[in-house]
């Protein structure tokens, strides 16, 4: 009697050591846990140590991205059901249903887990979470670099947009330095699969604009090129926004004379990443000489109007206009 009451309680023990500390509601309010303590370490162990590993460079889940004010976590957690799932891996697989607030928000998602293959005193298996955190795509037409919880995430090669991969709360996005734009910081809620059998993803798109002192720098530039084109002695000067197309005689002892400047503006570009300038009023300039005619050498005059299009890019650091036909 008294060793079938052992074996009773120890199996007993068994059964509560394994729904308490081994079960998938209790890694799933370890990974809230840890991400309500903003511990990067913690989180990264409950998921899949190979998983784990792939992730521990991920920008947004450093330990400074997590402690970053940027950086809100998720909270008022509810575990609402859990589902064992069937098929080819057997009881290896979970589903949990999870009530929680990200910002002010209170959102329901289910979170996929897996049980580990090796187990604990030859009895226990651990389960992991399984969802590798959650796609975070970014768009900021004209960059590609943003920061996010105060981390730098660039765009890589031949992709449109942005794409990291985020923990689940409330994200801070915005444009990484730039002399040329701005945007007003934005924040996105980053949850888990709204359905059992959905897909985890959020965007977020940056309201980027082109900087005034931008612009204003892009007009300095064009007046400087203007003046410096009206310096020349040729009546069609190379590399200038005005000339004289056509001209009967050759002239000489050419003057120009800037009578007004054009009016430029900075608009993003369509497609491409450096910003457009167009002219949106038309300069004026005159130029003056003396032509060989048929009679003989004549008074020349000629008014011209100047337009400048072509785009603005960054050249260490600094604001550059390019025209057309300039190496960019």
């Amino acid at each position: 009697m008294a060793a079938f009451a052992s074996m009773a309680a120890l199996l007993l023990a068994q059964f509560l050591v394994k729904a308490t500390l081994f079960s998938p509601e209790t890694v799933v309010r370890q990974h809230f846990s840890a991400l309500g303590k903003r511990d990067a370490e913690a989180v990264l162990r409950t998921l899949p140590p190979d998983d784990a590993e792939e992730l521990r460079g991920s920008p947004l889940l450093s330990p400074a991205a997590l402690r970053d004010p940027g950086y809100e976590p998720p909270s008022d957690l509810e575990i609402l059901d859990v589902t064992r799932e069937s098929g080819e891996s057997g009881d290896r697989t979970a589903r949990v249903k999870v009530r929680y607030v990200v910002g002010t928000v209170r959102h329901t998602s289910f979170l996929r887990l897996i049980r580990d293959d090796d187990s604990t005193l030859a009895l226990f298996h651990r389960w992991r979470v399984a969802d590798l955190g959650v796609p975070l795509s970014v768009t900021a037409p004209g960059s590609t670099e943003v920061v996010v919880d105060g981390r730098t995430v660039r765009a890589q090669p031949d992709q449109e947009g942005i794409e990291t991969v985020a923990l689940v709360g409330r994200h801070t996005v915005r444009l990484a330095d730039n002399p040329m734009l701005e945007a007003a910081p934005t924040k996105v809620a980053v949850t888990y699969a709204a359905a059992a059998d959905g897909d985890a993803g959020a965007s977020v798109d940056l309201p980027v604009s082109i900087r005034p002192s931008a612009t204003a720098e892009v007009d300095r530039q064009v007046r400087q090129l203007v003046d410096q084109c009206a310096r020349s002695r040729d009546i069609a000067p190379e590399g200038c926004p005005f000339a004289v197309p056509i001209h009967f005689g050759e002239v000489s002892d050419v003057r120009w004379k800037v009578t007004a400047y054009p009016q430029v503006t900075v608009e993003r570009a369509e497609y491409g990443v450096a910003p457009v300038v167009t002219t949106v009023t038309r300069g004026t300039a005159t130029v003056s000489g003396t032509e060989e005619g048929y009679p003989g050498k004549e008074p020349y005059s000629q008014s011209v109007e100047i337009s400048v299009e072509g785009n603005m890019r960054l050249v260490d650091g600094r604001i550059q206009l390019v025209l057309p036909g300039e190496p960019k």
